[in-house]
């Protein structure tokens, strides 16, 4: 990522700032004898990354070690705030400051959850990947709700408190901000696609976008390249806030989605910020979201 800051920085004529979301959670703790195992093993680089200006976050996953297996729970109000709290407050002792940017393993969250987050001291909530919905039938062995963002807004929002799905009313305010990965609508150039979508969704499936992947490169007229294009021109304020993992097996991949983000007819104007200097400049209470 070295390489990319620095052509990043020559494309734009800014600093690039990065984010980096750690696991700490109870998971890390069994399987590592300690939640600090990340922060501990990778100290020197964290420190390097917070002296180029890039924030550190959290990542913590709802993992519990039961019947031999590990099983994502999310059931459990309890154990939620178990993972929440270990991984707020190992944070806080080892950086002697609050974290404020948290994106939830397995893209999960609920009203409740991002309540809580506010509630630590989160600001920044990054989990929410519209049009996304995972399958209680996926590789994950898992006991309750299971995200489901289909129609989410796609735009940054602050939640109401009693449904994350929607912004404030008029007049409210808080001080979590959720901040949607970028998604673009999909192009369905076949009959069967239509009609796959059409009976998992019903007519409502022509809004429901996907999520930008940079691990993927996808088909025309769906490559990662197109799906920019359109995220850009979609949403009513053109961001993008993209996710992959640092042990992504398709880094060759991914390197070539990052070339293809600075090589848009729009990289000169971008500008790689923290997420809080985002929200500082461009966003606002009440700022209507497009679904």
């Amino acid at each position: 990522m070295a390489g990319f800051r620095e052509r990043a920085q020559n494309v734009t004529g800014r600093p690039a700032r990065l984010h980096w979301l750690v696991r700490i959670d109870p998971q890390i703790e069994q399987c590592y004898g300690s939640a600090t195992y990340a922060l501990d093993r990778y100290a020197a680089r964290i420190e390097a990354l917070r002296a180029a200006g890039d924030v550190i976050g959290l990542h913590p996953h709802l993992y519990r070690w039961e019947s031999d297996r590990w099983l994502v729970d999310s059931s459990s109000p309890t154990w939620i705030e178990h993972c929440m709290g270990l991984a707020v407050e190992t944070y806080k002792q080892h950086f002697g400051e609050a974290a404020e940017v948290l994106r939830m393993g397995d893209a999960w969250l609920d009203t409740t959850t991002a309540n809580l987050a506010e509630r630590l001291g989160i600001r920044y909530e990054l989990s929410i990947e519209p049009g996304f919905r995972m399958r209680h039938d996926s590789d994950i062995n898992s006991r309750g709700p299971l995200a489901d963002y289909r129609w989410f807004a796609r735009s940054p929002y602050q939640p109401d408190r009693d449904a994350l799905a929607k912004p404030l009313p008029p007049g409210a305010s808080r001080l979590l901000w959720a901040i949607p990965l970028s998604s673009a609508r999909i192009v369905r150039p076949d009959l069967a696609g239509h009609l796959d979508a059409l009976r998992r969704d019903g007519w409502r499936y022509r809004q429901r976008p996907r999520m930008l992947k940079m691990y993927q490169r996808g088909v025309a007229p769906n490559r990662f390249a197109d799906l920019l294009d359109r995220a850009l021109r979609e949403t009513p304020m053109p961001y993008l806030a993209l996710a992959f993992r640092t042990d992504q097996r398709s880094w060759d991949i991914v390197g070539e989605n990052l070339q293809s983000l600075l090589s848009h007819p729009l990289a000169g104007r971008m500008d790689f910020c923290t997420v809080a200097d985002f929200v500082a400049r461009h966003c606002a209470a009440g700022r209507p979201v497009r679904r």
